[in-house]
């Protein structure tokens, strides 16, 4: 069984702690998928940011390719993403950017993906 771990390099900090200590645990919970959905993002997008839409009943995730301007920072361009990842968690009237690293690392993530994990169908 692989063993997965991350840890937040820099968290643009939430309205809440409750929120933010939520948020990470659901972006560590899956971070095999989100790293991989990030580095085929870098790949195929260029530098960029996991994007997790949240509404009362569904999150949408998926990646966007460009700078981000949050507050005083700039991302993606701060990041590295071989080993890094920039996850941007929207709420209805909130949002939070968290910039982090963790192993597997993005490539070794997206390496071990499976068509099912990453949403995909064989033609």
């Amino acid at each position: 069984m692989a063993t997965h771990s991350a840890s937040c390099e820099l968290c643009v900090t939430p309205s809440s702690t409750t929120q933010s200590t939520f948020d990470l645990n659901a972006i560590f919970h899956n971070w095999s998928f989100l790293a991989a959905l990030a580095w085929e993002g870098y790949v195929s997008q260029g530098y960029g940011a996991v994007i997790v839409s949240l509404t009362d009943d569904n999150a949408d995730v998926s990646y966007c390719g460009g700078a981000l301007v949050h507050g005083d920072e700039q991302y993606p361009e701060k990041y590295n993403p071989g080993t890094e990842v920039v996850v941007v968690v929207r709420r209805v009237n909130d949002e939070s950017v968290y910039h982090l690293s963790g192993r597997p690392s993005p490539e070794e993530c997206y390496e071990q993906a499976t068509a099912r994990t990453m949403d995909a169908t064989l033609h």
